[in-house]
């Protein structure tokens, strides 16, 4: 059996082949493909890379049992299956060395740590903010300045004897630094190392706060420069870190490997699905990682009808189950509870305003929030009423979050606190800001203050006066209209937003209460 992984960076293409027996095992690396991108369409450089590796072997598309891709994965047309970049380079750095338990990716437009078990699991990670100073594509930039090879980066950089450091927060402000250290004479060695030393103190951060310990394996592009590999291995020592970082000959290629060892996994398993003829459990032994497989996968429960839409399931519920209790949060160690009835008064409550808002089907409404009943009873209320909710995680870099909040086109924004707003920048056009509690302090921006309303103070105290409107606007909702726009996490690029229907929903709700006979 063989099978292709293709790791698609932004700035280069990795091509990995994989052989293994027709159990899965005796996994073998054949050969790998690395391919600049420089200004090429990268669908081209995907597909010639791809048979590029197939020539060296003499193979046909045909004798590939799997192609699977990993970064910016939605490029290959052809793939088969797509894994999470964190996986791929986690499951590659086992292969190129058992012994280690975290990653260090560095890629061009940004670098990640990867904490991981025995079996490649990812158990932690954090990556560096949106600002280039810590990539790949940053160094490149600064040594096509300086005048100086790639390759020779880090042998400069091990020649330096008095280093000068620059800004590690913006790339702009770096480069800026780079061209006065040029005009005062600084030498290339004495830069490079500077450079060096700043992007070292943010991926040791990203260490420290993984808690890695042990052998981390570098990889991507950067894990090659001996110079940024060398800076990072003294300041761990300076702070008496237990960690020893190492490369490997082919730790550029490690997402490509692990792509195509995911591959191998994934085609044992669903071909042992499609062979499968009785419920039997059995034990797969794969690349080292022993696999428990259901071979019954599909389930002879029928899905049967399912609600309309977000609205009337809720409504639905209120009548069924009215005093049962639907939510229970826990606050500074003590349970609260909400039943049917309570819930969707509220829902009715943040409907009503809502409305007031003048928001139409179809707009769209930000949280920037933690899980909460005041989170729910919002985003409940959106989706019932045809607007589309826009979770953004809220502990996603600054730039990020108001990028994404940008680029969705809100026209509302929730959140926890009023501190997160200070946090956030807006253009001169502002969304409605809600905001779950009322701080004590008033020292806000004045020009926010006809924007704001406190979801505790300003909607919930208020006197419900149920509409016609609203109990209408509840089931008009179409099954397939979108009701939730869900981002990736951004691992690999800008986070990709996966357009969720009400039917999406409701479907998988209905499949998990006849899976787990969920009852009041």
């Amino acid at each position: 059996m063989n099978t292709v992984g293709i790791d698609v960076g932004s700035s280069s293409i990795k091509t990995a082949l994989m052989k293994f027996d027709d159990q899965g095992q005796s996994e073998s690396l054949l050969s790998c493909d690395y391919e600049k991108i420089r200004k090429r369409n990268i669908k081209d450089v995907i597909l010639e890379s791809f048979k590029r590796t197939l020539q060296k072997h003499a193979l046909q598309e045909t004798d590939i049992e799997y192609v699977a891709s990993t970064g910016e994965g939605e490029l290959v047309d052809f793939r088969r299956g797509h894994f999470y970049s964190m996986t791929c380079h986690s499951r590659g750095a086992l292969y190129l060395n058992p012994t280690v338990r975290a990653v260090m990716d560095l890629g061009a437009l940004h670098s990640k740590v990867v904490l991981m078990d025995d079996r490649s699991k990812v158990l932690d990670y954090r990556m560096t903010s949106q600002c280039a100073s810590g990539s790949g594509q940053f160094l490149e930039n600064i040594s096509r300045y300086l005048g100086v090879a790639t390759e020779d980066i880090g042998e400069l950089s091990l020649q330096a004897d008095k280093p000068e450091t620059v800004s590690g927060i913006c790339a702009v402000l770096a480069e800026t630094d780079v061209i006065n250290m040029v005009s005062r004479g600084i030498s290339t060695s004495n830069i490079i190392k500077g450079i060096h030393i700043s992007m070292a103190r943010r991926l040791v951060n990203l260490l420290r706060m993984i808690k890695a310990q042990g052998r981390v394996l570098t990889t991507g592009g950067l894990a090659q420069d001996e110079g940024l590999l060398n800076t990072i291995q003294e300041m761990l020592d300076k702070e008496d870190k237990k960690i020893k970082i190492l490369k490997h000959e082919l730790s550029p290629f490690a997402g490509a490997i692990g792509a195509a060892l995911w591959a191998g996994f994934r085609n044992v398993k669903l071909h042992g699905a499609e062979k499968s003829t009785s419920k039997k459990s059995t034990r797969m032994i794969y690349g080292g990682l022993e696999v428990k497989q259901e071979q019954q996968l599909t389930s002879s429960l029928a899905l049967g009808e399912v609600k309309k839409n977000i609205g009337s399931l809720l409504l639905e519920n209120k009548s069924h189950y009215k005093t049962y209790h639907a939510f229970a949060e826990r606050v500074n160690g003590k349970y609260f509870y909400w039943t049917w009835e309570d819930l969707v008064k509220d829902i009715f409550l943040v409907s009503q305003f809502l409305i007031s808002k003048g928001l139409h089907t179809g707009d769209r409404v930000a949280f920037v929030t933690a899980n909460s009943y005041f989170r729910l009873i919002s985003e409940m209320a959106v989706m019932s009423l045809g607007l589309i909710s826009v979770p953004v995680f809220a502990g996603y870099p600054k730039e990020l979050i108001s990028d994404l909040i940008e680029f969705s086109e809100i026209k509302m924004l929730f959140v926890d606190v009023f501190n997160q707003i200070r946090l956030l920048s807006f253009d001169q056009q502002l969304p409605e800001l809600v905001i779950f509690k009322k701080p004590n302090e008033s020292d806000f921006p004045r020009n926010l203050q006809e924007k704001i309303t406190y979801l505790d103070a300003s909607i919930l105290q208020k006197k419900l006066t149920v509409s016609a409107e609203i109990e209408k606007r509840f089931c008009e909702a179409k099954p397939h209209q979108t009701a939730l726009i869900m981002y990736t996490s951004g691992t690999t690029g800008f986070p990709k937003g996966v357009q969720l229907s009400h039917y999406n929903l409701l479907s998988q709700q209905k499949a998990l209460e006849l899976l787990f006979a969920v009852a009041p």
